[in-house]
Order: structure tokens, then C-alpha cells, then sequence
């Protein structure tokens, strides 16, 4: 039989073993929720702080960008855009003529009569030049004759040089309404279409037609060399193609009127080259010919170093 002290002993010392071991998973099991809770607060921290540098990041770009359009006084917001597209006051407005003539070539019947024809329809026969056979004549006469009055609508809305406007919602962004600018593009398809025919008709005004082509390449070119600066000027560099410059520097590329398709671009060492294709219709790359009878060379801007540099147009 033991002493009641040392049972009293025996049953402390058992408590005291059993506090501890409880106390030691207990903080073991602290241990671990903390480390569970550190790496959770981390998992979340982490992508949260990314984020907010990045959203920052983008938020300083934006401001400078916008700074960048205030400062060529080009709009940034859909108020003013809406400010900017505003006909300028004692201009004539030609709206009411381009969007009855585009109207008449958004029916089904249009697209029927224009289908197996070349630029407005689905042929992909070329445009032919002045003493080549073309067998797509008649059937673009027809075509011509039938939609008169819309491209006397056209000629007339040309004829005032006013301006035109169209319903745009800004406030939309890409989503906004674009029906518009396909009516306008087959409207000016006819007129593509229509320039070819006569040109064929009346081969006597060929010369005519190869001066006010010419002159209307030069102002284009013009407007491209301005958008090709305004991109070096961001970017340090030239585009390789001018298609990097739409939409930021340009609406889009301006068109060659020899044949229908954008002014051309070509990019060497110490220069670059914008030209049109010139009268005789073929790409000789930008080489105007000892005689200047190949391709319209419209301007040559040289680029010494990748530095300063002149523009200038070729006569």
C-alpha cells in the first residue's frame, strides 16, 4: 500500500506530463494554422500587388497618351469626338446626297445586278486599260445606266466640295453602328467602277486623267508621310508596313488612283520611298524610269543615321 504523499506525487507529475504533451500539439497545431494562414496571405497578396502595378502602370500610359492627343488637339473622349465630327460652320452639307445615293446600293436587287461584275461584285477579272478588250463592258453600262441617278447624287454631292456627317454613337466604342461606312464603301466602289469605264470610253482624256491622278496621289502621299513622322516620332523607328499606322496615325491608307489599291510603301538603308503606281498601272517598286514613266515616285524622305532627316517630293 503507498503513502498518500507519494500517490499525491505520482497523479501530479502524470497531470503535469499530460499539460505538456496537450500544450506542445497545441502549439504545433498554432504552428501550422499560422503557416497555413501565412501561405494563404501570400497566394492572395502576390497576384493583388501585379495587379495593382499593372493597372497603374497601364493608368500612366493612358495619361500620357492622352496628354500626347491633347497636345496635336485630336479628341480622346466621346464628347469630344462628338465636337470634332461636327461639320465646321460654312461648310455645305453633302450628307443628305451620299446617304440616298450609298441607300440605293443596299437592296438585294443592287447586289443581284452587281454580282458577276468585277469591283462591285464577286469577278475578280481585273480593270482593264484603255485599247485591252473588255468583256464585263456591257453588263457594266447596263449597271452604270440602271443606278444613274444615284451616281449623279454623287457627282453632285462632289461637285458642291461641302462636307458630310453620319449618325455616329461614340459613347458605343467598337460596338458602335458600322452599317454606314459599308454603304459608303460600295458607293465608292461605283465610282471606281464608273472612272474605269470612261476612261475606256474616252481615251483622249487619258492624259487629263493622268495629271489629276497624279495630283491627287501627291496630296495623299503627303498625308502618309505626315502619319509615317507622327509614328517615328512615338516610336523611334519606321513601320515596316503602312498598315501599322491605321488606326492610331490614320484613318486608313489613302488609295492609289491608278488602280484602286493603297499608295505604296518601301523601306531602304538610308531612306523611304511612298509612290503610286503611276499611268502605265504596274508595281516597278518605286522606280520612276530614266524618263519618269514607270511608277509615280511621290516622295523620298532620307534618313541619314536613322536620324535627322529631309523631306522633299520628286518632280
Amino acid at each position: 500500500m503507498s503513502h498518500p504523499f507519494t500517490s499525491g506525487l505520482s497523479d501530479d507529475a502524470g497531470a503535469t506530463s499530460s499539460k505538456k504533451r496537450i500544450s506542445r500539439w497545441v502549439w504545433i497545431g498554432g504552428g501550422c494554422l499560422s503557416v497555413m494562414v501565412l501561405v494563404i496571405a501570400v497566394a492572395i497578396a502576390v497576384p493583388v500587388i501585379f495587379f495593382s502595378r499593372w493597372f497603374a502602370e497601364g493608368e500612366r500610359q493612358l495619361e500620357e497618351e492622352v496628354a500626347i492627343l491633347a497636345s496635336i488637339s485630336e479628341p480622346s473622349t466621346p464628347q469630344e469626338l462628338e465636337a470634332y465630327y461636327r461639320l465646321p460652320a460654312g461648310v455645305v452639307d453633302t450628307t443628305h446626297l451620299w446617304m440616298q445615293a450609298a441607300d440605293s446600293f443596299d437592296t438585294d436587287e443592287f447586289r443581284r445586278d452587281a454580282k458577276p461584275l468585277p469591283v462591285v461584285g464577286l469577278s475578280e477579272v481585273p480593270l482593264a486599260v484603255p485599247g485591252q478588250p473588255w468583256d464585263e463592258l456591257a453588263g457594266i453600262r447596263n449597271l452604270l445606266d440602271k443606278y444613274g441617278a444615284a451616281m449623279e447624287q454623287l457627282h453632285e454631292a462632289s461637285r458642291q466640295e461641302g462636307g458630310a456627317r453620319y449618325e455616329m454613337h461614340f459613347e458605343d466604342g467598337f460596338a458602335a453602328d458600322s452599317d454606314i461606312v459599308q454603304k459608303l464603301r460600295v458607293a465608292g466602289r461605283m465610282l471606281k467602277l464608273e472612272a474605269s469605264f470612261s476612261l475606256l470610253l474616252t481615251p483622249a482624256h487619258d492624259a487629263l486623267f493622268g495629271a489629276t491622278g497624279s495630283a491627287v496621289a501627291n496630296r495623299d502621299g503627303a498625308i502618309v508621310i505626315l502619319a509615317i513622322e507622327r509614328y517615328r516620332a512615338r516610336t523611334g523607328q519606321l513601320p515596316d508596313v503602312l498598315s501599322e499606322l491605321v488606326p492610331e496615325f490614320i484613318a486608313s491608307i489613302p488609295i492609289d488612283p491608278f488602280d484602286g489599291q493603297p499608295l505604296r510603301y518601301r523601306v531602304d538603308p538610308d531612306r523611304y520611298v511612298v509612290y503610286s503606281i503611276g499611268e502605265d498601272r504596274q508595281d516597278n517598286g518605286g522606280d520612276a524610269g530614266p524618263n519618269g514613266r514607270l511608277d509615280t515616285v511621290l516622295f523620298v524622305v532620307t534618313t541619314p543615321d536613322g536620324g535627322n532627316h529631309e523631306s522633299s517630293p520628286l518632280e
